[in-house]
């Protein structure tokens, strides 16, 4: 199943509801979102848990779309990216994840399947642990990427776990006030000085 979603500007609003998550991307499905904002989910003491704005199973990709103000009691406050076995693909271009809450990190986004690739975007102002911007388990891509301002007590804008992390033209500065490290890998904190 391919989908693409032509936002025009609209808004896609769970309204703060106990129990509604504004998007779940399901298995073997292809979801293309344009010029569209997703905000208010809200999965607060739920079973699945995960991704408050969205939990992709499949292959997802955002542009020019901002997702914030949703949390998730699980990981992933903004975005859940958990595909299965041997497929599905995260895309994020010209598009802001900011001010999400997650209760067990990645406060804006959770990648945990599947390589993933971020472009020309901002991640700001959420809030998780580990992993106040991001929580990654895998390949992930930051390419002319701003996070700042996400708050976390292990890696404070990206919490990194397993897989390469390749950051080109970035910027990873100004997260957590109290001190943590703007990235951390396996309890070492790191700060990239040749992101070019």
């Amino acid at each position: 199943v391919e989908l693409v979603i032509a936002g025009s500007g609209h808004t896609v609003d769970g309204q703060d509801i106990a129990g509604v998550r504004p998007f779940h991307i399901g298995r073997f499905t292809t979801v293309t979102i344009n010029d569209l904002t997703v905000t208010g989910g809200n999965l607060r003491g739920f079973g699945d848990n995960d991704g408050g704005g969205i939990l992709s199973r499949g292959n997802l990709t955002l542009n020019q779309t901002t997702v914030t103000g949703n949390y998730s009691s699980g990981v992933g406050g903004g975005i859940t990216h958990r595909p299965s076995a041997n497929q599905g693909t995260l895309a994020i271009n010209n598009s802001t994840i900011s001010s999400n809450r997650s209760g067990q990190g990645g406060g804006g986004i959770a990648n945990l399947g599947r390589p993933a690739t971020i472009r020309n975007s901002t991640i700001s102002d959420n809030a998780g642990v580990p992993g106040g911007g991001i929580l990654n388990r895998v390949d992930l891509t930051l390419d002319s990427v701003t996070l700042t301002e996400n708050l976390g007590q292990d890696g404070a804008g990206i919490y990194h776990v397993a897989g390469t992390l390749d950051i080109q033209n970035t910027i990873v500065a100004g997260n957590n006030p109290n001190g943590a490290p703007d990235c951390e890998t396996d309890g070492i904190g790191f700060q990239p000085i040749n992101d070019g």
